[in-house]
């Protein structure tokens, strides 16, 4: 069995040792000690106790200090931005694992790399003015440029966002791969400007705007029509920006309609335009995303002649009814198929007299034989008839009402118009006769 007295601990040893001390210090035999004495052995206790704490202290913040540190480490070890720290020739001095897959090397490695050789070459005078410039200004600059990763086939898309240390011999660089972002922005651009030629090639105005009214693209149309050089500088503005207040307001108004009720709206408005003010017919539809109404979309087109030639063709029609309402004889106009297509007064007061009060209300798109009872291809009910004339029929059965003989029988009292396939009849002619 092993020896037990060799068995104590050191703070045992160091506990017996101040006890001695204290015994050679303090003898008990001895004279009492002065008042002064004890307030300095007192007085030695207590800077004692604020030693120990301050010791204590130091070494808490020594601690804290190294975990700090290692958190730090363990941030930038394990970051997933590559970061570098470089010499002013690109030579890698330190590097994070993000830094090493980035490049495509192991850690081991990576001893007397340089940055520069990773660069695709038509980048590297861009790479080295960069790292130049950063070492030279100290302050934090950024560029963007590709990579050529060790044993990958593949290109990266970089940015570099760098920063020199206070002597301005080490660059350190930290490289986002932005290769999916730059995809991204090319299908973005690619998408614009295919939506640019579909919304040039629509042959009226043509805007989209999103839920605040603000112009997200307008077609080339839309620019000229209101004095801009082009689409673009359009894009952003809302309708105060580009026309009178009022005007505006009301263009504000139709766009809420649509954004709250979620349908399209269909309006003829007056517009400002570099030709002045013009008359547009405007269609204005939702823009719907996932269930959930996020702009409009809005098509004019200018309708200032047509709606000129419609008030002439308008004025002219009212001219001609009151041309053909000052006559006394009874005016019929039929298409190339019997229909009626206008009369005037007197015909319309001889086929109430005559025949049906109703009749002369709807007559318009009604058969000329309407007038007098019998239908097209039916027995004729009228003894009188001024187209059948004498032959009345035979044993086979009452005559048929016919069209062709109608207008055969127009010779005397008819004037056909070829152009128009239409016939105008003066019932006047026939002597108050029944069609």
């Amino acid at each position: 069995m092993k020896n037990t007295k060799n068995l104590v601990s050191p703070a045992d040893g160091l506990r017996n040792q101040a006890e001695q001390r204290l015994k050679r210090q303090y003898s008990p035999s001895g004279e009492a000690q002065s008042s002064n004495e004890m307030q300095r052995l007192l007085h030695e206790l207590q800077v004692h106790q604020i030693e120990l704490e301050m010791q204590n202290e130091s070494l808490q913040a020594a601690l804290a200090a190294a975990e700090a540190g290692q958190r730090f480490i363990d941030l930038y070890e394990f970051a997933p931005v590559a970061y570098f720290s470089v010499g002013t020739d690109s030579t890698i001095r330190l590097a994070n694992l993000a830094g090493c897959r980035l490049l495509g090397l192991e850690r081991s490695a990576l001893h007397g790399q340089r940055v520069a050789a990773y660069v695709v070459g038509d980048d590297v005078p861009m790479f080295n003015t960069f790292l130049r410039q950063v070492l030279a200004s100290g302050e934090i600059e950024t560029c963007e440029l590709r990579l050529h990763p060790s044993g990958k086939g593949n290109v990266v898309e970089i940015r570099i966002d760098a920063v020199a240390d206070a002597q301005g011999v080490v660059c350190n660089l930290a490289l986002t791969d932005i290769t999916e972002h730059k995809r991204l922005e090319q299908n973005i651009r690619r998408a614009d400007r295919d939506r640019q030629a579909i919304l040039d090639n629509i042959p009226c105005l043509a805007w989209l705007k999103d839920e605040q009214s603000r112009y997200l693209a307008v077609n080339i149309q839309f620019a000229r029509n209101i004095g801009y050089p082009s689409p673009d500088a359009l894009v952003g503005l809302n309708d105060f920006d580009v026309y009178p207040k009022e005007m505006a307001e009301g263009f504000r108004a139709d766009d809420r309609w649509v954004l709250d009720n979620g349908t399209s709206k269909r309006i003829q408005e007056l517009v400002e335009s570099t030709q002045g003010k013009r008359w547009f017919e405007t269609w204005k539809s939702p823009v719907m995303l996932d269930g959930h109404v996020i702009g409009t979309a809005g098509f004019a087109q200018d309708i200032t002649e047509a709606r000129a030639m419609n008030d002439r063709l308008r004025e002219s029609e009212a001219f001609n009814v009151a041309i053909i309402n000052s006559l006394t004889a009874q005016i019929v106009v039929l298409d190339e198929n019997g229909q009626i297509v206008a009369a005037n007064q007197s015909w319309e007061s001889f086929v109430a007299a005559n025949y049906s009060p109703v009749l002369a209300e709807r007559e318009q798109g009604l058969h000329y034989c309407s007038t007098c009872g019998s239908a097209r291809g039916q027995p004729c009910q009228m003894v009188d008839c001024g187209v059948l004339g004498g032959d009345r029929g035979s044993a086979a059965g009452p005559p048929q009402c016919d069209y062709a003989r109608l207008l055969q029988s127009f010779a005397g009292w008819a004037a056909l118009v070829p152009d128009e396939c239409a016939c105008v009849a003066n019932a006047a002619s026939r002597g108050g006769g029944g069609a």
